[in-house]
């Protein structure tokens, strides 16, 4: 093997034979002109402090060699069993980096025949998960399970579809974006109040969402959370409807025609083309917020989608709880409305208005949803009449044959046991609260069990995701009870002041695993033409680019993604300084906490000298795939924060504010500072 040293070895070699020429100058004269008293004292002198430069030189190179020493091994320990001490690189202490070689074979070997012996133990566990991850991901049905406090543990493929968005449903990540808080909170106290199931209603970005949700307990009565089975019934209401309208028409038709055949030829036809449409059985309990938007969208449908109807939020949230069919009662809304000659702008709102003041409230456990418009000028309906709308007026429209849900608007009203009432330019249709629950379970109530199983393997469940400790600060809060989105940019260029990002990539981490399944990857418009330069690296072109959001549009995304979770990249200032711009264009705030594996490196292994992302991935083991790739670069980024948390952890560092501390405290990271700004 020939020799090779390093800069400090090169450096000890040149101070030596350097030293070594002097003194050997000063010497030879000497010999040469006999002993003069100065010069012996200065040559003295010299040959002191050039043996205690030399002695400073070679304590200071044993003690970096004895450092990354270490610093290696604790690599090799701790995340990469198949790394080496470099025996070149260790000097004098070759022979050491040997033998901790050799102990690291021996080692690599014994495990070996652990690892086997424990995958043996585990496999039918293994098993077991296997099958119920396929159980789940087999199910048309959309589920989701969720622990006590709400964050997901599983889900499956077809609650990713359903939803339909990387920024809302994942590992870790509350299911309140989903799924209603309220309603969860209602159901769970329900369903351990009847012992049994729950199913209510929901509307999630426009679209109806049927929820089963079934409480969990664990032995010894301990709340193990919950598990929702969604389903979108927005079709199913729409055929519905359709099947409703044709059976009013049906029902003009009969009242016109005398011929028994005729008579039999329109039912038959009916039959044919309507029957067969599924009733939808939708009398669950809903929030009267959320009816309150389900009427307002019938409503705009019904008058065009250029009407202005608005939803007034509610003066104190939570405005109670109806057991109702709720598009049923939009739609006898929308009727009433016609009736009472109403046009936009129409406002739906959960409770008295300032309209009803002079009128009495109705009586507790009752909830009133109340709509208001403006009465058309010169209209021939009631809603022209001063005053209340005449009793025989309503009771004529009540009375009306057509159907709504298979029965008249009367009947409608008393299956839902409630009334209307109304005024010009005002209706309010009053339905009986479903009674406050205490959450207390039901006497003899057994243990629930959730009505299927759970997940989709690999990504989707997590069983053991740590629970965030109370009160907490983030920064005292344990690594390994964070969740982490690891993040990239591509860009036009290095300069922040004119170049622009093109692409964004990003993954998160959850309870130490990389979720290769919950990523967000973005193209982004730079407004601008991408240079030859920048695309023989990262691949973009113009054209791939043109037309797509740009990065004010595309970072609220980014920043649901990774809500609630610590930032993470590799020389992450240079991709923030784009992203900042950014946040001020788009009148959001960046303000995540933050960890730089560049960073990172430097305070684990400060006698490295590259601390590029190549190196430190083969360094820890880590496979460099898709690199100058936003996504690539990310998922890269995040398998080395992966093992960085392990050495952080070994090394003493627990939490996160000691680990932004560490970070802080290079040489790299003042570097960073004056090239990036900020103080991380």
């Amino acid at each position: 093997m020939a020799l090779e040293l390093d800069r400090r070895q090169r450096l000890w070699v040149a101070g030596v034979t350097g030293y070594a020429v002097a003194a050997g100058g000063v010497v030879t004269g000497l010999l040469a002109g006999g002993a003069d008293p100065v010069a012996t004292a200065l040559l003295a002198t010299a040959s002191v402090l050039g043996l205690a430069w030399l002695l400073a030189a070679r304590v200071s190179r044993t003690a970096a060699t004895a450092r990354r020493l270490a610093a290696d091994t604790r690599v090799l320990l701790d995340v990469n069993p198949a790394h080496r001490l470099d025996p070149v690189a260790a000097g004098e202490m070759y022979l050491l980096a040997a033998a901790v070689n050799r102990l690291a074979d021996a080692r690599q070997d014994a495990e070996a025949g652990l690892a086997e012996r424990v995958a043996t133990a585990r496999r039918d566990l293994e098993a077991e998960r296997n099958r119920l991850a396929a159980l789940l991901a087999g199910l048309a049905l959309p589920v989701v399970v969720c622990a006590p406090d709400g964050r997901v543990l599983l889900y499956n493929d077809a609650a990713r579809r359903l939803v339909d968005d990387e920024t809302l449903l994942g590992l870790g990540r509350p299911v309140f974006g989903v799924v209603d808080r309220s309603l969860v909170a209602h159901g769970l106290a329900r369903a351990r109040r009847d012992g049994r199931g729950y199913t209510g209603t929901t509307v999630h970005r426009g679209r109806l969402l049927s929820v089963r949700l079934t409480a969990v307990q664990e032995p010894g009565g301990q709340d193990g959370g919950f598990v929702l089975v969604l389903e979108d019934v927005t079709e199913t209401v729409r055929a519905t409807d359709r099947r409703e309208a044709s059976l009013v028409a049906l029902t003009e038709r009969l009242t016109e025609a005398h011929d028994p055949q005729q008579l039999r030829r329109l039912v038959a036809d009916w039959v044919q083309h309507s029957a067969a449409v599924p009733l939808l059985p939708v009398m669950t309990e809903i929030s009267a917020d959320d009816l309150a938007e389900v009427v307002a969208g019938t409503v705009q449908e019904h008058l065009g989608p250029d009407a202005d109807v608005a939803v007034q939020a509610p003066t104190a949230p939570g405005a109670g709880w109806v057991r109702a069919d709720p598009h049923a009662l939009a739609r006898l809304v929308v009727r009433l409305l016609a009736g009472a000659g109403g046009s936009a702008p129409v406002t739906v709102r959960v409770g008295p208005g300032e309209e009803d003041v002079s009128r009495t409230p109705g009586p507790a456990g009752e909830v009133t949803l109340t709509v208001t418009w403006t009465p058309r000028a010169g209209a021939a309906g009631p809603g022209d009449l001063p005053g209340d709308l005449p009793g025989d007026w309503l009771d004529d429209l009540l009375d009306r044959p057509a159907p709504i849900a298979g029965l008249t608007s009367r009947a409608l009203l008393a299956r839902h046991r409630g009334r209307v009432d109304g005024a010009p330019g005002l209706l309010r249709l009053h339905l009986p609260a479903v009674p406050a629950s205490s959450g207390a379970p039901a006497a003899g109530a057994g243990v629930l069990r959730p009505a299927v199983a759970t997940g989709s393997r690999p990504e989707f469940y997590d069983f053991e995701l740590p629970a965030p400790a109370p009160d907490t600060d983030l920064a005292d809060r344990p690594l390994a009870d964070l969740t982490f989105t690891v993040l990239d940019t591509e860009t036009t260029g290095l300069d922040p002041a004119t170049d622009r990002v093109v692409a964004v990539g990003a993954v998160r981490v959850v309870n130490g695993r990389l979720l290769h399944d919950e990523v967000l990857e973005r193209l982004v418009d730079p407004r601008r033409p991408v240079p030859a330069a920048s695309t023989a690296v990262h691949g973009i072109t113009t054209a791939m680019v043109a037309g797509q959001p740009t990065l004010p549009e595309v970072l609220p995304d980014l920043l649901r993604f990774a809500d609630g979770t610590v930032l993470a990249g590799h020389n992450v200032g240079f991709d923030l300084r784009f992203l900042q711009a950014a946040a001020d264009a788009a009148g959001v705030r960046l303000d995540l906490p933050v960890l730089d594996t560049l960073l990172i490196d430097a305070a684990l292994h400060p006698d490295h000298e590259s601390h590029t992302l190549e190196a430190i991935a083969e360094r820890l083991g880590v496979d460099v795939v898709g690199r100058h790739t936003a996504l690539g670069d990310a998922l890269v980024t995040a398998e080395v924060l992966v093992r960085q948390l392990v050495l952080l952890r070994r090394s003493g560092v627990t939490t996160l504010g000691e680990a932004i501390r560490l970070s802080r405290s290079t040489q790299q990271a003042r570097v960073d500072r004056r090239l990036n700004g900020g103080g991380r």
